[in-house]
């Protein structure tokens, strides 16, 4: 973990290299950081990392879409540590106006479960 860097961009980080992301960009918000990043298929990904330990709301929700939209993203993906409202869980689903936003867990390893040094080497 770099200076700074928050226990959400580290799930991000984390989630980038599992999934085999490419990363595009970095911008810092006033509410987290966002990575743009390409996916094996070539489509574009915003994953939004909203650092807060509170409630999470439809304010979030609308924030992600509107960076998703800045910067033509067609997927998001919001982590966070905090808990979301029922109302940003409804907002974060996909309709036919807006496409759906994946919602990590706040219980998101902040590591690699595969690759640190107490997994044993499996052959």
């Amino acid at each position: 973990m770099s200076a700074g860097e928050t226990i959400e961009e580290r799930k991000a980080r984390i989630l980038i290299g599992l999934r085999g992301y490419k990363l595009v960009g970095k911008k810092k918000h006033k509410e987290g950081t966002s990575f743009q990043v390409r996916t094996a298929e070539g489509k574009k990904l915003l994953i939004y990392c909203w650092s807060t330990q509170g409630t999470v709301g439809v304010q979030a929700m609308n924030q992600v879409r509107k960076t998703m939209k800045d910067q033509g993203v067609e997927r998001g993906l919001l982590v966070t540590g905090g808990r979301l409202t029922q109302a940003a869980k409804q907002h974060a689903k996909a309709s036919s106006k807006r496409p759906p936003i994946e919602v990590i867990p706040r219980i998101f390893p902040s590591f690699n479960i595969f690759a640190h040094v107490l997994v044993p080497k499996h052959e």
